[in-house]
This record gives structure tokens, sequence and C-alpha cells, in this order.
């Protein structure tokens, strides 16, 4: 029994000791296996402009790029099979458009099919004709309506005519009455209109002065409640001043700031391209242009070295050129950059001063 269970333990500590040398393989991977990039960019003498970009992770197998050829296409690769692609997310939503279109018609379709009898059925009815009357018969019906339709008018109109001659005499007395007492009425309202309106005038104006007067009597309180924050903002700013200059003048924010320079250059040493490849060959209608730009880009001279090739051309207006950059990153730099500065102590001080603003500590 015992020697089983000594073999059983045995296996589990092989597969464990198996797991965690996997689990130690993968994490020194991840930490020193570099990321690879490479862009390269480029104009010819007509035409627009080019660009790539790619980045590279273990042989490959993760590959992330971009290229710009008149439209901007990115996406994710991994072995070799596109995880994301923008360009074919594009394509897949254009080919779903015609598909809704053609079931919206094909719903259309379905409703003018159940509104056809309906159609049908109206236009019978309107197709049925009526049967027509006999015309003698229509004639002497119409000739004796039009006799007994014009006696009746007559007389009608003869009444209407009597009536509208009483009532047009009476509507005039009328309007002369109520036109005399609008006119009497009018007279008395007008002269009162005008007395309110000068009252009315005068306390606005009397207001209005009133107002300017208090204004004018509050601008000395004004002045003074002004001056005094003024004067509290300028203490403030004072005290704020002398904090921070305090802060500024101490030896650890000192010693914190060259150790953050010197981890910025050790990581521009780290990321910074190792192959960077330049040509260029420009010129302008005005060979002075061309001269002085030339003489600016000699400056990148000692950057860049034998790789890069400037060729100006004073006789014509040229633009065109190509860029290579290569290098590679590890995630190793920025840990090591980020546990420097996370445990010193210099740095953890200052923070500490920073949020509870006391520099006397």
């Amino acid at each position: 029994m015992l020697h089983i269970l000594g073999m059983i333990l045995k296996g589990i500590g092989i597969t464990l000791l198996c797991i965690l040398l996997l689990l130690l393989f993968f994490l020194l991977v991840i930490l020193f296996v570099p990321v690879r990039y490479r862009i390269a960019a480029g104009k010819p003498e007509e035409g627009g402009a080019e660009a790539r970009a790619k980045a590279s992770w273990l042989f490959s197998i993760v590959t992330v790029f971009a290229a710009w050829e008149g439209t901007l296409h990115y996406g994710v690769k991994i072995f070799g099979v596109s995880v994301y692609d923008n360009l074919k997310k594009a394509v897949s939503k254009k080919e779903k458009a015609p598909k809704k279109e053609k079931k919206k018609k094909q719903k259309k379709a379905k409703k003018e099919k159940k509104n056809q009898p309906a159609q049908k059925e109206e236009k019978k009815e309107q197709k049925t004709p009526k049967t027509p009357e006999r015309p003698a018969q229509n004639e002497i019906r119409a000739v004796s309506r039009a006799a007994e339709e014009s006696e009746a008018a007559n007389t009608k109109t003869e009444a209407v005519e009597a009536v509208k001659k009483e009532d047009a005499e009476k509507e005039t007395v009328e309007r002369e009455e109520k036109a005399e007492k609008e006119s009497e009425s009018a007279k008395k309202k007008s002269i009162w209109q005008k007395l309110e309106k000068l009252v009315g005038k005068c306390k606005d104006l009397f207001r209005k002065l009133i107002g300017i007067l208090q204004k004018i009597a509050r601008i000395p309180e004004k002045l003074n409640e002004k001056t005094e924050e003024l004067k509290e903002k300028t203490k403030e700013l004072k005290e704020k001043w002398e904090i921070y200059r305090a802060f500024l003048e101490r030896e650890d924010f000192k010693r914190s700031v060259s150790l953050c320079r010197k981890q910025l250059i050790y990581v521009w040493r780290k990321v910074r391209p190792k192959k960077c490849k330049v040509q260029i060959r420009f010129g302008f209608d005005d060979p002075s242009v061309t001269g002085q730009i030339l003489a600016y880009a000699g400056m990148l001279y000692p950057l860049l070295g034998k790789d890069m090739k400037i060729r100006p051309d004073f006789e014509r207006k040229v633009l065109e050129g190509s860029v290579l950059i290569k290098g590679r990153i590890t995630v190793f730099t920025f840990i090591k950059v980020f546990c420097v500065l996370y445990f010193n102590r210099d740095i953890k001080r200052m923070l500490h001063i920073w949020k509870t603003k006391n520099v006397s500590e």
C-alpha cells in the first residue's frame, strides 16, 4: 500500500512540476520574446502617399497590421488566420443590405395580392350601367318643373325685396344712432387715455432715476468687495507658490526627477528603431527655399547617419521618397522600469506630499 501511495504522490508531483515549468516557460516567453515592428512609407513622384505598419510577436503567431493606400485597412491575425478585418466587415454589411430590401419587396407584393379582390369588386360596381328613362317623359316633366319653379321664384323675390327694403331702412337708422354715440364716447376715451399715458411715462422716468441713483450709491461697496476678493486670491496664490517652491527645492524631489530621466533614457535605448532608412528627393520653385530646408534637414544627420539620404533638386518642384523603420520592444523593459519607480522611497514620499499638500514632512 505504501509503495502504491508513493507512486501516486510521485506522479502528482511530476505533473505539478511540469505545469509549473510550463507556466514559467510561458511567463518567460511573454517577458523576453520581443514584439517586432516594421513601418514603411513612400511617395512616388506621381501619385499619392502609401504607408504600411506591422507588429508581430513570437514568430508571427500574433500579428497586427495597418495599411493606407487611399483607404485605411487594418486587422489582427493569429496563426495566419484573420481574427478581425475592417474591410471584410464593411463587405458583409453591404451584402446584408440587399437581403433586407428583398424582404421588404416580398412583403409589399403580398399586401398587393390581398388588396386585389377588393379592387376588382369596386370596378364591377362601377361598370354596372343604370337603366335609362324614356326621353319624351323626361322632357315633359322638365318643362312642367321649370314653369312651377319660375312662378315660385317670382313670388319669393318680390317678398324678399320688400323685407330687404324695410331691414335696410332700420339698419341705416340704427347705424346713424350708433355712430353718434361712438363718436362721443371715443372723444372722452381719447382724452383719458392721453392722461393715463402721461402719468405712466412720468412714473417710469421716476423709477429709472431712483434705480440709477441706487446703483451709483452701491459702487463704493462693490469696489471694496472686489478689492477684498483680489487680496484673498493673491494671498492664496502666494501660499500655493510657497508650497510648490518648497516642494521643487526638496532633495528627494530632485533625486526622483533624475531617476525618472534615467529610466526614460533606458526605455528609449531599448525601444528605439534598430534600422531606419530615409530617402527623400525634394525641390521647390524657389531654389532658396530648397536650400533652407536642406540646412534644417542637416541637423538630423547625427541621429540617422548613413541611413539618411537627402537629394535636393534646385531646378524643378519635386517631392518623392521612402521611409523604412524596424525595431523591437520587450515587455520586460517596461516591467523593470515600473518596479524601479514603484518601489522607490523618494517617489512614494513625493506622491504622499503632493496628495496631502504638507511640505514640512
